[in-house]
């Protein structure tokens, strides 16, 4: 049985959370492993980090402490400097 979409995000979520919360501060392999994906990929995962920023801008107050302010200070400087419509699909 295929796992829902629902799942396979959330799995997904669990692999990036393991990986970060051991990551160095320097994210220069995971770019470098990035580049070498296939276009179509990167451009998926621009969207998918789009999609992030785009939240971290937009939610409600209380979903933030000062762990996440400067991210999220980050994403609105980001989206109120930039006119984006999302990104084209290929």
């Amino acid at each position: 049985m295929s796992k829902s979409g629902k799942e396979r995000a959330e799995d997904a979520v669990s692999q990036i959370s393991r990986y970060v919360n051991g990551f160095s501060r320097e994210p220069l392999e995971f770019v470098t492993a990035m580049a070498g994906e296939h276009r179509t990929l990167q451009q998926s995962f621009t969207r998918l980090c789009m999609a992030w920023l785009e939240h971290l801008a937009e939610a409600p107050d209380y979903e933030f402490d000062l762990r996440n302010q400067a991210s999220r200070e980050v994403a609105k400087e980001i989206f109120a400097n930039i006119e984006y419509n999302g990104l084209p699909l290929i």
